[in-house]
């Protein structure tokens, strides 16, 4: 059974009391329509944790993180991860692009499939997420899209979920 993260993020600093842990989550939609089941990690597995999403950042140059501070490097669209991404995404829209009006009317299973590739192939849902300044919970796809880069994030809390 394969589990993921979802890492509280901030533009400000996390004290210890506001740390998130799955109580913050009984109320949101997300266990019931994302996750299964969703738990706190105790401090030593959260700490490992922001060390694995740390090398990650490292590994593909998009940033780092030091001493639960996050910076995401500049240019993110420029780094191999995401220009490999950025070659699929176009080969999805290609094949989106190809449903002529006949597969329109007699295919939706396909015409959705193909709908769906687009999707995922611009935002990776099936991953890590971000519990973003107590708002709300992103992929983290999409946070490394959306936050600015050379721009400190701090990391608090680090909860694990598995989806459906």
């Amino acid at each position: 059974m394969y589990y993921y993260n979802i890492f509280q993020i901030s533009q400000n600093p996390i004290p210890d009391e506001m740390k998130i842990t799955e109580d913050d989550f009984y109320m949101s939609s997300f266990v019931g329509e994302v996750a299964t089941k969703l738990e706190t990690l105790d401090p030593y597995e959260q700490t490992r944790q922001i060390g694995l999403l740390g090398q990650w950042l490292v590994e593909n140059n998009l940033g780092k993180i030091e001493d639960n501070v996050l910076i995401l490097q500049p240019e993110l669209l420029k780094q191999p991860y995401y220009s490999q991404r950025y070659v699929e995404f176009k080969t999805a829209i290609e094949k989106l692009k190809a449903v002529d009006k006949q597969k329109f009317l007699e295919d939706l299973d396909g015409v959705r499939n193909a709908i769906f590739e687009v999707e995922g192939s611009l935002i990776k849902q099936q991953g890590h997420y971000v519990f973003w300044d107590s708002d709300n919970t992103i992929p983290l796809d999409e946070f490394l899209r959306t936050a600015t880069p050379d721009k400190p994030y701090y990391i608090g809390g680090v909860c694990r979920f598995k989806y459906f």
